[in-house]
């Protein structure tokens, strides 16, 4: 193995000097030098047979064997020298050149092994003879010796726990973090700071509070899993904390830099510190046509919070995450201080010219708030007969006697065993709940009565005919709420086909015979009419984008919510915007299209070499240089043409189900990407548009969790680095990513890197080779200069 790599290497240096030559004298004595120190009796010569011990105890293997490793990576350190020389006229600038290469990887404890040392050549290197012949280590007289090293290794810490190591391997079994349910069969280790690194994770990703690590059972437990355990402090744990937080921040600002175009959710909430809190959450459709969701920021925000402060604050988070000039869409509600908030950004982006067709998507109003606004609305006419219903069903849940004496009741009723629900009075979907399972005890409350006489709350049958019809109106409303934020892909394009189904309900109870049922279908017709004008466009355009809707359901619905005089207006007003949308990217492709032919011709230009591979390389480049050329001549018929003439997209269904609940709109663009090179990118934004602020408002019960009384003091700081953390280690673990390395560094070229300065000709070597004089040896494991130890 060693032979055939020194011919290898012998190859390598001559076919480099026939190509290539000699530029200058300097140049010819550095190549000349690194040439000599390929041959093959200065590099057998170069290897110390105690040295070849210590390697080959260390790996477990021959002499013959390591002596054979030893010479391999030495051959491959002259090549890599020969070539830095031959590149650039010396190895300064080979550092970021060298990473781009993997030629060998071993593992951490080999990694520790060969370590690297700053070196200089010797007088008379290669002639085998004089002073310069031989290695003298620092403090050493006599040559080719690693008694220093040897010394070292006496007292090195490191290098006796790794070899405390050197024992018989542990199995471990490591499940995939795929689907298909394999895994990997390894050895085991313990590495401390992965550990440290996991703990980090675990207390940011299940909230626990800092000094979980310091509970004496939880390290009892630790410690009879492994004898390697160390506990951990509150204070270590919470600098681990910090600094799995910079890590992921780095790597979220390096993901989002690579995104065109994010859409934005906000909100404010005030903790039981009485401290105001803005959510920042980013929205997102990665390389993988995946729908990404990032907790940017979870900073404070002093009061007044009026438009101008919120506009300020979120300014500062865009700029903080370079995403500026790339938001599309901002979500909020419907509070007066977050519309004042969008007018001023919007000016302020369509100055910058940033805003695509004059901001219309710009500002989105949150589908939940104004769902439960519309709901809200159309139970306040019977908010009488809800509030003796919710009275009552608190007062029999507020001891047992009573709970029981209703429930045997409802038994000898033979009504089953559902309990009663009470409601949260804000939140419109558990009044629907409460409603609907005291609708099935309204022959009991009367009953109850009689049993006990301070019960008061008796709604009549009448008032239960009222609740009933009210119920099937919410009923519908909760069918719409469930499909839409039930779903395993929350794309935007999933709204429009169900939110003509609220607006159909009311209308028909528009014309209902019974007042109320009119009164309460005005009330939400109103607030649909509201707050669904500019939201609505959102919505249209990520329906069209669906394959199995398009425009068809736009023509379709549309008479349904809007009056039969306005709706071929509306029907209009979508197809001009979607076409409008659509010239952007097509100007934004073509855009690129020249950028990347100016900077062909720039290549072009620069590269005239006069070799038949040049020649057949530069056939290659002004080819595709035609090919771009030609990309940007508008074809007849567009992405968007296309897409709209060909008919809807129907998925077949499996085994009875409803295919259409497990379809996803993203992994149809995303096969179909090469077909509608222009339409799919702009179909990943659109569809990546929130369509509530429920991902925001989820933080806000992280953070109650986190500010829990026994937690009150935590700083400001340090509960956005909890929370913002706490989402960003749980994308990492669920996404399949370790967010730790799974194979080991790249030995050798990791080794050069380290090594190359100014003052050194060439830094590295193993300690064998004898042509070099080691200035100051460095040992591997401890980090620490060796010298002449005694």
């Amino acid at each position: 193995m060693a032979s055939n790599n020194i011919k290898e290497g012998r190859g390598f240096l001559e076919v480099s000097e026939e190509k290539r030559g000699n530029e200058d004298g300097e140049s010819e004595e550095k190549l000349q030098t690194a040439n000599q120190r390929l041959k093959p009796s200065n590099l057998t010569a170069s290897t110390s047979f105690s040295t070849v011990l210590l390697i080959s105890d260390f790996f477990g293997c021959g002499v013959e064997e390591t002596e054979m490793i030893a010479l391999d990576l030495t051959v491959r350190a002259m090549e890599i020298e020969y070539w830095a020389i031959k590149e650039f006229g010396s190895t300064e600038f080979a550092t970021c050149k060298l990473q781009q290469f993997h030629l060998l990887e071993v593992s951490d404890e080999h990694v520790n092994l060969l370590s690297p040392v700053v070196v200089e050549s010797g007088d008379g290197a290669g002639d085998g003879d004089g002073d310069g012949a031989g290695a003298r280590a620092a403090g050493e007289g006599k040559s080719s010796t690693t008694s220093t090293l040897s010394r070292h290794l006496t007292a090195c810490v490191k290098f006796v726990e790794l070899n405390s190591l050197k024992k018989q391997k542990t199995l471990s079994f490591e499940p995939s973090d795929g689907s298909d349910g394999l895994g990997t069969l390894t050895n085991f280790s313990f590495n401390e700071k992965k550990v440290r690194e996991l703990a980090a994770h675990m207390v940011l990703l299940h909230e626990y509070p800092f000094n979980m690590m310091e509970h004496e059972l939880f390290n009892k437990f630790m410690r009879a899993c492994t004898p390697y355990w160390k506990k951990i402090s509150r204070a270590t744990v919470k600098s681990d904390c910090i600094a799995t937080y910079n890590i992921e921040k780095k790597k979220l600002k390096t993901l989002l830099s690579r995104i065109d175009r994010v859409n934005i959710t906000t909100d404010m909430w005030t903790s039981s510190q009485r401290v105001s809190y803005m959510v920042v959450t980013c929205h997102f459709v990665d390389s993988n046509w995946v729908l990404q969701k990032r907790i940017l920021n979870f900073c404070n925000v002093p009061p007044p919070h009026s438009g101008v402060v919120i506009a300020e604050a979120l300014r500062n988070s865009f700029i903080e995450w370079g995403i500026l000039d790339k938001v599309l869409t901002i979500t909020v509600d419907n509070a007066s201080a977050n519309s004042a908030a969008i007018d001023i950004l919007r000016d302020d982006f369509e100055l910058r010219g940033s805003l695509p067709i004059g901001g219309l998507m710009f500002h989105v109003r949150c589908c939940a708030h104004i769902t439960n606004l519309l709901v809200q609305a159309g139970l306040s006419e019977i908010g009488e007969i809800i509030d003796s219903v919710r009275q009552g069903i608190k007062y029999i849940t507020a001891s047992e006697r009573r709970l029981i004496a209703f429930s045997d009741i409802a038994k000898r009723l033979d009504l089953g065993s559902n309990k009663l629900v009470l409601d949260v009075p804000t939140r419109w979907n558990s009044t629907y709940l409460m409603l609907k399972t005291a609708i099935r005890f309204k022959e009991v409350f009367p009953r109850y009565h009689r049993v006990e006489q301070a019960f008061l709350w008796v709604v009549t049958p009448e008032q239960w005919e009222k609740v009933e019809n009210v119920n099937q109106v919410l009923a519908v409303f909760n069918d719409v709420t469930n499909v839409v934020f039930g779903s395993d892909y929350p794309t935007s394009n999933l709204f429009l086909p169900e939110v003509w189904r609220m607006k159909e309900i009311v209308d028909i109870k528009a014309g209902d015979r019974n007042e109320y049922m009119r009164l309460m279908s005005a009330k939400m017709s109103d607030k649909f009419d509201k707050y669904w004008g500019e939201s609505n466009m959102v919505m249209a355009l990520a329906a069209v984008l669906d394959p199995r809707y398009k425009m068809k359901l736009i023509r379709f619905c549309f008479p349904i919510i809007y009056p039969l005089d306005t709706n071929g207006d509306s029907i209009k007003a979508v197809l001009s915007t979607l076409k409008e949308l659509f010239e952007v990217y097509v100007a934004a492709h073509n855009a690129s299209i020249i950028q990347q032919q100016a900077a062909a011709e720039v290549s072009a230009a620069t590269t005239l070499i006069a070799s038949v591979t040049e020649e057949v390389s530069g056939g290659r480049s002004r080819f595709r240089q035609h090919v771009r050329s030609n990309d940007i001549i508008r074809p007849i018929k567009t992405d968007l043409d296309v897409y709209l003439e060909e008919d809807v997209f129907i998925s077949d269904s499996e085994n009875g189900e409803d295919s259409d609940a497990n379809f996803d709109a993203l992994g149809w663009w995303k096969s179909n990407a090469l077909k509608y090179r222009i339409l799919s990118k702009m179909a990943r934004d659109v569809l990546a548009v929130p369509i509530s602020t429920v991902a925001s408002e989820s933080s806000f019960s992280a953070g109650g969790r986190v500010i829990e009384p026994h937690r009150a003091s935590l700083s400001i700081d340090t509960v956005e680095m909890l929370l913002c953390g706490a989402d960003w280690v749980r994308a990492l673990h669920e996404n399949g990513g370790s967010g730790i390395a799974k194979c080991a560094v790249n030995a050798v070229f990791s080794f050069f890197c380290e090594g190359f300065s100014e003052k050194t000709e060439f830094v590295y070597c193993f300690p064998m080779l004898s042509k070099y004089r080691v200035i100051e040896p460095v040992c591997g494991n401890c980090k620490s200069a060796i010298g002449n130890q005694k």
